[in-house]
């Protein structure tokens, strides 16, 4: 029974030209699709090991450097997913909680 409310309130709204929130068009139809949370699959770059005598070459000090702003980058992108993701749970959230 309340299904078919939402289809008529959906209908109803699609026939006065007024905008339907996805969630609600899902729900209608009884479907909410589930986020999937982000995973991070980087680690921490170690210092090379001359670092402690303080007389590494120039090229493993330039290789660290590039490792470390690699891992940045990662953590950037990493956090921009879960923002992603929890924008995506929001409207899973409210998607559900328009189902009987």
């Amino acid at each position: 029974m309340g299904k078919l409310k939402i289809t008529a309130a959906l209908v109803a709204a699609f026939a006065a030209g007024a905008v339907v929130n996805v969630g609600t068009a899902n729900a209608a139809y009884g479907f909410c699709p589930q986020p999937s949370a982000p995973s991070a699959f980087f680690s921490k770059p170690s210092k090379p090991f001359c670092y402690t005598s303080r007389n590494c070459p120039e090229w493993q000090i330039t290789s660290y450097k590039s490792d470390v702003d690699r891992y940045y980058r990662n953590l950037r992108q990493y956090a921009g997913q879960v923002d992603d993701y929890y924008n995506s749970a929001t409207k899973y959230v409210e998607c559900m909680s328009y189902l009987d």
